[in-house]
């Protein structure tokens, strides 16, 4: 299996169904020209496979969103940038604790690993930042969008902090 028949598979079986198990992705693979089982496609999950799938999921989200146009807002025109900051986190299996820290707690399954994602969106020029994908334990405060430096006269509001430059 190479990457782009992965990332395909993959595709193709998230797309109509989000929360897809091993059994009802492994069809997409059949439709890649791949014949694989759900074992099969669970031993791909690795961290190789995650670190090849970043950058195309980043890819991805940019083509599809395509920042939309400024917000023509008048009062937004007295910053000199407005930027709406949010992060939502996914719980992933335990077995990704390694690699994905998560918040903890031993009552259920599926808290020891989780993935925390990060987007910025500029209302004043339409720019979008992210996705940056980031351990589920990490503290939305201490996140990590390129969007650290603010000019004066900015506003940055959202899950990370809301103030005024």
């Amino acid at each position: 299996m190479t990457g782009a028949k992965l990332v395909r598979a993959l595709t193709l079986g998230f797309l109509p169904k989000p929360a897809a198990t091993l059994e009802e992705l492994t069809p997409s693979g059949v439709l890649n020209e791949v014949e694989i089982s759900p074992q099969g496609l669970d031993k791909r999950f690795t961290e190789e496979a995650a670190t090849f799938l970043q950058p195309v999921l980043e890819e991805a989200v940019h083509t599809v969103v395509l920042a939309p146009p400024p917000v023509p807002i008048q009062w937004l025109n007295r910053f000199t940038a407005v930027w709406l900051l949010d992060t939502t986190v996914l719980r992933l299996p335990d077995e990704l604790e390694e690699v994905w820290s998560g918040t903890g707690g031993r009552t259920t399954t599926n808290l020891q690993s989780s993935l925390k994602i990060e987007v910025g969106f500029e209302l004043t020029r339409g720019q979008l930042k992210g996705p940056l994908l980031l351990p589920g334990r990490r503290a939305d405060l201490a996140g990590q969008l390129p969007v650290e430096s603010f000019a004066t006269g900015s506003l940055r509001a959202g899950s990370k902090s809301f103030e005024g430059g």
